[in-house]
């Protein structure tokens, strides 16, 4: 009798065994598998959405230096370049129409980013409210925070789906974007800083303290300053218009 004990317990160790076994395999090799036991939610799908989307946000407003509708610029090139530093007297220093740059940047930035992001928010929702889930969204935030090498964004787009007999909620999560925007932004000021005082930005100074960031000024013929500061394939620009003389000075 104690041997047929003995006998039934390792057939049902080992079939417990070979169970989870496969199981395991199922769920390894084939995710999915799992699927009809509870309401799947992906964030890659959500997350690759919104990085196709603010990817190339940054080196879009770095051609306008971060502005974006209706300023005060200098047409070169096609583009609408604001003026950063500006004045329209002889002999005179620039004022500077935009304290930060970086904050003109970053009220852009959000705008533009939550646009894409609210779209793939959205066409998250439908999917999931076609394949016949009951969904609960909130209301999407966006933050961000400039880095010296990278963009931190926020994002809070609170999310509870349900099959009626389990529920997955999707809540905050951060994207990183690489990019060196920062560090051009603080040489743009410094830039900026430089012609309300001296004028012309020393360009050959510029280039010993920050060789990874060349800086190109075009000049105009009303004395306005197209500066390119270049990073990577980024090209960040802005005009300038400071102690300008009068057409015939000095001749």
């Amino acid at each position: 009798m104690r041997q047929k004990r003995g006998q039934l317990t390792l057939f049902i160790i080992i079939g417990i065994v070979i169970i989870a076994s496969i199981l395991t395999l199922l769920f390894v090799y084939n995710p999915s598998f799992l699927d009809s036991f509870r309401p799947i939610v992906v964030p890659d799908t959500f997350e690759y959405c919104v990085k196709q989307g603010v990817d190339g946000i940054v080196d879009d407003l770095a051609l306008t230096a971060g502005f974006t509708g209706s300023y005060f610029n200098k047409t070169y090139q096609g583009v609408a370049v604001p003026y950063a530093c500006y004045t329209e007297e002889y002999y005179k220093p620039c004022v500077v129409q935009v304290p930060f740059l970086e904050e003109e940047f970053k009220d852009s930035f959000l705008i533009l980013a939550e646009e894409e992001i609210e779209n793939c928010f959205n066409d998250y929702v439908e999917e999931f409210t076609r394949q016949g889930y009951a969904v609960s969204a909130g209301e999407i935030e966006v933050e961000l925070e400039l880095q010296m090498d990278k963009l931190d964004v926020a994002i809070s787009a609170p999310l509870v789906i349900s099959d009626g007999n389990a529920t997955t909620t999707l809540e905050d999560y951060t994207l990183e974007i690489p990019t060196e925007i920062y560090n051009v932004l603080m040489l743009a000021n410094n830039i900026v800083k430089y012609e309300t005082t001296y004028g012309e930005y020393e360009l050959v100074n510029s280039q010993l303290l920050y060789p990874d960031m060349p800086v190109n000024a075009f000049k105009l013929g009303d004395g306005t300053i197209i500066y390119v500061i270049n990073s990577g394939e980024m090209k960040y620009q802005f005009a300038t218009r400071s102690y300008v003389f009068p057409p015939g000075y000095g001749v």
